[in-house]
């Protein structure tokens, strides 16, 4: 019997499968994303935003040397920042502002006529239901502000035309601004008088 030559028999070569597009697509997608959160962690996004020329006080109406335009990173702006400069003047701060921080619109009193907060006194009246509207007292109202005596003797006399400057929850006050006269009558008569507030003109834009 003839005997077998020749090299064993090679087994045949398993033939790779080709690589789907989607699956391709898949990994350049979590390549990108791998990518952008890399980026964004070591090279925050930014937005050009306004921020405070220098240090301006609470209750300060706000002009053009007031703010100005600076780019600054989303992680250092507030949710709700100014960056529209005409939307920020004649508005007024309701807390007091470093310079540099970003304009917070939360922050800020509606628009006033130009200059008018400047010749204003604040003057704080405790927040109640005879003072506040029971809630619905809201900032740029018109108000009338009467002073009844607690005591027989005396006579009601009423302030007209007052602006509501702010509303605070705590300590709860409304905080009304007032003409140097106003103030000597109120300084007065507040100590021997009770307070209720009437509103004659919702907040309108000027």
């Amino acid at each position: 019997m003839a005997g077998v030559t020749g090299a064993a028999a090679t087994p045949p070569r398993r033939r790779l499968r080709p690589v789907r597009a989607s699956h391709l697509f898949l990994v350049l997608v979590v390549i990108a994303a791998a990518g952008g959160a890399a980026y964004l962690t070591y090279f925050p996004r930014t937005r050009t935003v306004y921020v405070a020329a220098v240090d301006l006080p609470a209750f300060h109406q706000l002009t053009e040397a007031d703010v100005r335009k600076v780019d600054l990173s989303t992680k250092a702006i507030p949710a709700e920042p100014v960056i529209d400069r005409d939307s920020v003047l004649g508005r007024y701060t309701l807390a007091p502002v470093g310079q540099d921080a970003a304009m917070d619109k939360t922050k800020l009193g509606p628009v006033l006529v130009g200059g008018w907060l400047a010749s204003r006194r604040l003057v704080a009246v405790e927040s109640s239901t005879e003072t506040n509207l029971g809630g619905a007292l809201a900032r740029g109202d018109v108000v009338d502000v009467l002073l009844s005596p607690t005591s027989a003797e005396g006579t009601a006399v009423t302030i007209d035309g007052v602006l509501v400057v702010d509303v605070r929850p705590a300590p709860p006050a409304v905080l009304i601004a007032v003409t140097q006269q106003q103030e000597s009558r109120w300084m007065t008569l507040r100590g021997m008088s009770q307070v209720t507030i009437a509103r004659v003109k919702p907040y309108q834009r000027p």
